[in-house]
């Protein structure tokens, strides 16, 4: 049975992605983690030395994380309707949601190294050569980091 890791969000790529998976596995030999992580702002409540603005701005930050994983349900639940209807069983789709711990390449690396997965697929974002030389892309740095596992990054259809 192939393990496959989706890394996703609620972009236009990473619904690429799933329907890019969902069009060319094997249903009934396969077994699908969709791994979603979230950047949720630092806990910083119990610090006495921040300044009320920053606790303020902090509180909107998480108000905001809140209405972003509610997004991120209906999104996670669309793309396991489209596995769904591609004849994957759903005891055969995984959902994990979680915060960024690492960051978001290290985590996504480690969720594929822990889950033994043989690929791991990811929507590919339109980030400028700019940005790309000062940040560098996930998708580049799992490229460049991950062992024993394919790695798919699929453009937009």
């Amino acid at each position: 049975m192939q393990k496959i890791l989706i890394a996703v969000d609620e972009s236009k790529n990473s619904l690429s992605a799933v329907q890019y998976v969902a069009n060319i596995v094997r249903p009934d030999k396969v077994f699908i983690t969709l791994l979603n992580i979230l950047d949720t702002p630092p806990n910083l409540d119990s610090q006495p030395t921040i300044h009320p603005f920053f606790k303020s701005k902090l509180q909107e930050l998480k108000g905001q994380s809140g209405a972003q994983l509610k997004i991120m349900e209906e999104v996670l639940s669309e793309y396991c309707r489209i596995l769904r209807e591609a004849g994957i069983p759903a005891d055969s789709i995984q959902v994990r949601t979680q915060s960024a711990r690492d960051g978001i390449a290290r985590d996504i690396i480690s969720e594929a190294r822990e889950g033994q997965h043989d690929t791991v697929v990811l929507g590919r974002r339109g980030v400028t050569g700019m940005e790309k030389i000062l940040l560098g892309s996930i998708s580049s740095k799992i490229v460049k980091s991950i062992k024993n596992c394919s790695v798919w990054i699929i453009d937009r259809q």
